[in-house]
């Protein structure tokens, strides 16, 4: 028997099942497939989920693929160039104080990206079934306890489905959508041989917006998207109706010149944005089974990622308790994130061809802003980096898997003293999908490991992690106000943030041998809950670190 089966060995998948693996769980992953081959896609993952593979120890093997590094991102609006996008600034470059930490956008394609996550999974120690389909789920009273497939029954305590917006698992266990929203938009691409785009290159007009960056093979991937009344018209000649819409953008086509497409144009119009339940007895969801987005916020495999680490860190604070409870506190996290981000990715995705380009643009700006907030890739860096190397959390398994917070105590042979700073929870609201205001109250001084979360409104809470002396630095739509009162304050336009500053350090003392979610033998239940709800804290997104 297993511990746990995924369902899906792709991008949400194979991490899930390399991240549980490596925390010392029995996991096996039923991949429909026979072997991983392109597969729909938007490419690109942005700096939130390179990060995430650099500090698994996979970025580098992703390189090696082919795929080069998207260090930045130009826009153009009707025709107009306006400058560097916020959201692809690379960090890969050191900032003076140590080394660099933030990895660069990367645009692979499935077929090179998947089956790197795959052998990491499999380098975990997770057993990889390919080319087999799951049937049915199997049930005692209300709880699955594994799956039938193909070829034979598998029985688990856990069975996560990581198998698409389209999950047979999700309909399988009856997970139903609580956010549905049609399509805003369809989506085309294909693959030009002989273009020169220098990093991700974004068009915008009044009617479609066209983006473009490098990827495997020296190729160049190009695509488009448009508000989905018009896909009908789109689905009948879909390579003339793509050259249709980058003609009509003549600044795109300066890229293009003397470069020409080399394979099918691909898209879908298939592009809803919605929420399932992602939990109940014995199931989960992550990725796209559980949550999916109009591809316009390019977020899909970063979310992906930043699930994978959620729902590791909930099955291991829950295993020897209330796993139920545990995957509760899963799914609030991830929508702690996703509803906000999602709201305002459907705003402006439906505002294409239908919003003056002007607050378009604003709007995209302040969408820009707001994933900065909610998941910035310095904080993910910052959280990772435990290691004297500079290799992160989870980031390899020679030592004997590391825990979920980056946190390995036993690289130094004894005790290792944990500094943790008391921190501050932030909400953030969302209005009109775009404008964001935060609002930071002060967290009580129990010890991390002890200390419940700060009620607060709103639907995201920002646990800001931080060093003695250092101070916050501002999300990038906000510029350095005034310092007084020990906060310090910073507003530009609609935006306000107010952050006390942090001082006070306390210290969390590991016993020897045992790193935070471990499944060691001398790890007692209680000593693994109190740790894992650190974990649980150190996986919530944080503000930028000063």
């Amino acid at each position: 028997m297993d511990d746990v089966i995924v369902v899906g060995g792709r991008c949400a998948g194979a991490p899930t099942a390399m991240l549980l693996a490596r925390a010392g769980f029995k996991v096996r992953v039923i991949e429909q497939s026979s072997g991983l081959g392109d597969t729909l896609s938007g490419h690109m993952i942005k700096p939130a989920g390179t990060t995430r593979l650099r500090a698994w120890g996979l970025f580098d093997a992703v390189l090696e693929t082919g795929a080069p590094p998207v260090r930045s991102g130009r826009g153009w609006l009707a025709g107009q160039p306006i400058g560097e996008l916020a959201s692809m600034a690379s960090g890969d470059e050191p900032d003076g104080q140590g080394p660099a930490t933030v990895a660069p956008a990367i645009a692979p394609r499935r077929g090179a990206l998947d089956p790197v996550l795959l052998e990491g999974a499999r380098q975990a120690g997770a057993t990889v079934d390919m080319g087999t389909s799951v049937r049915g789920l199997l049930t005692e009273g209300s709880r699955v306890t594994g799956v039938t497939t193909d070829h034979s029954e598998y029985r688990a305590r856990l069975v996560i489905g990581a198998d698409g917006r389209n999950s047979r698992v999700a309909r399988l266990a009856g997970a139903a959508k609580y956010i549905d929203n049609a399509p805003a938009t369809y989506h085309y691409y294909t693959y030009w041989e002989g273009a020169s785009v220098p990093g991700f290159c974004a068009f915008l007009d009044e009617s479609s917006f066209i983006g473009m960056f490098p990827t495997n093979d020296d190729l160049t991937m190009v695509f488009f998207q448009a508000p989905h009344a018009g896909f009908d018209v789109a689905r009948r000649s879909p390579a003339e109706h793509y050259l249709a819409v980058l003609k009509a953008q003549p600044a795109a086509m300066e890229f293009l010149a003397g470069a020409a497409p080399v394979e099918p144009v691909r898209g879908t119009g298939d592009l809803p944005s919605f929420f399932r339940v992602s939990a109940g007895p014995g199931w989960a969801l992550v990725g796209d089974a559980g949550h999916h987005k109009d591809p316009l916020i390019a977020r899909g495999m970063a979310d992906a990622f930043r699930d994978a680490e959620l729902i590791t860190a909930a099955v291991t604070s829950g295993w020897d308790g209330d796993l139920g409870q545990a995957l509760a506190g899963y799914t609030a996290q991830r929508d702690a994130c996703g509803r906000p981000l999602s709201a305002a990715n459907d705003s402006v995705a439906s505002g294409i061809g239908s919003v003056p380009l002007g607050p378009l643009a604003e709007a995209l700006g302040g969408l820009e802003a707001l994933e900065g907030a909610l998941d910035p890739p310095s904080a993910i860096a910052a959280g990772f980096l435990s290691r004297d190397d500079g290799r992160g959390a989870l980031g390899d398994s020679e030592h004997g898997g590391v825990g979920v917070s980056g946190h390995d105590s036993r690289h130094d042979g004894g005790v290792r003293d944990a500094q943790t700073l008391d921190a501050s929870y932030a909400k953030l609201e969302v209005y009109d999908g775009i404008r964001v205001a935060a609002h930071a109250a002060r967290a009580d001084r129990m010890p991390v490991r002890r200390r419940a979360p700060l009620e607060v409104p709103g639907e995201c809470r920002v646990v800001p992690h931080v060093r003695a002396g250092q101070r916050f630095r501002l999300p990038p739509f906000a510029h350095a106000g005034t310092v007084a009162d020990g906060a310090r304050y910073a507003q530009a336009g609609d935006h306000a943030i107010d952050v006390p500053l942090v001082t006070e350090v306390v210290r969390i003392d590991q016993r020897p041998g045992v790193h935070a979610g471990s499944r060691q033998p001398d790890a007692t239940p209680a000593f693994r809950r109190d740790h894992a709800e650190r974990d649980r804290i150190a996986a919530l997104g944080t503000f930028q670190l000063g």
